[in-house]
């Protein structure tokens, strides 16, 4: 706040609408707290193919054909949750999959515990989604990498946390 005390009311109008340029520039859209919503709602579960593509995934570098992902829209979340995989993931590995936070699973004896949760739940709730996350368990043992959770995306909350910031300045 001290930081705060020396800005003058046309710096913060600036401020204010910087912040929207930058929204409007990356997601060509106004910035509204249902856009920032929406934007929100993807969520990617990734599996690295290889060694050398785990650790690029760790500092965000990357390259084509490093990943195997499923992207998961509201709908198909919302299947996901309701199946209760994501909570007995959760519980049976002492992970915290959820909307405020990466979460992943590296460990081959994890990894097992997990495909056995999810193919118990296919049977009870046989769902595309369901399959679709066996894959990619599936993809994490061959390739001895993992199962990365990324339900947050960091620069749309960054973003969206300068939104906020703006409106109470």
């Amino acid at each position: 706040m001290l930081i705060l005390q020396n800005i003058k009311p046309r710096q913060i109008h600036f401020m204010k609408s910087s912040v929207n340029k930058i929204i409007i520039k990356f997601f060509r859209t106004k910035v509204t707290h249902f856009n920032i919503k929406r934007i929100n709602s993807m969520r990617n579960i990734s599996v690295p193919v290889n060694k050398s593509a785990m650790e690029r995934l760790d500092f965000n570098d990357c390259v084509d054909g490093d990943l195997i992902e499923l992207t998961l829209d509201e709908d198909n979340f919302a299947s996901l949750l309701e199946s209760k995989v994501i909570n007995q993931l959760n519980n049976e590995l002492n992970i915290n999959i959820d909307d405020y936070e990466d979460e992943k699973i590296i460990d081959l004896d994890k990894l097992i515990t997990a495909k056995n949760i999810i193919q118990i739940s296919i049977i009870s709730n046989n769902n595309e989604v369901l399959i679709q996350l066996l894959t990619q368990v599936d993809h994490a043992i061959k390739y001895k990498t993992g199962l990365f959770f990324y339900f947050f995306c960091r620069l749309i909350g960054v973003i969206y946390l300068l939104y906020l910031a703006s409106n109470f300045i």
